[in-house]
């Protein structure tokens, strides 16, 4: 196994993750150094982007470091099924302040992709601005 630097995962995800990377790395290539620090706790039930808010996790391999990202101003309302309204949230800084609101409601992504489909359960999502996964890279310094 690569020697690692894995932390904000529980050890389950911290040793799937070391298994995806150590079956993509070639058995002739030289084993290289990797880190992965996120940002903010991941629940492997929460990965949609709409749970999260600005930089969530950071891998550094061979010296390049990628920043993971949850990036797009939010805008979301939550209703009941008499169509009182449980959470309107507006979030324009990236700080993920729809997973506060949303957890007492939604536990995981299934929940939260019926509470948006076309044929909602007792709570409809309506998600008038999304936000979207982004990696950014910089380059190693020499």
């Amino acid at each position: 196994m690569a020697c690692a630097k894995i932390t904000g995962l529980s050890n389950y995800q911290r040793n799937k993750i070391s298994e995806m990377i150590d079956a993509i790395q070639q058995e002739d290539a030289p084993k290289e150094d990797y880190s992965i620090e996120a940002m903010t706790p991941i629940n492997l039930r929460r990965q949609d982007s709409l749970w999260y808010g600005g930089s969530t996790a950071e891998i550094i391999y061979k010296g390049f470091t990628f920043s993971i990202e949850a990036n797009g101003d939010v805008r979301a309302y939550l209703f009941d099924s008499d169509d009182t309204t449980l959470f309107d949230v507006k979030d324009r800084s990236n700080t993920g302040a729809l997973y506060g609101e949303m957890l007492p409601y939604l536990k995981s992504d299934r929940a939260l992709r019926q509470a948006m489909s076309d044929k909602p359960g007792k709570r409809r999502l309506h998600v008038e601005d999304g936000n979207w996964w982004e990696v950014f890279g910089a380059t190693r310094s020499r």
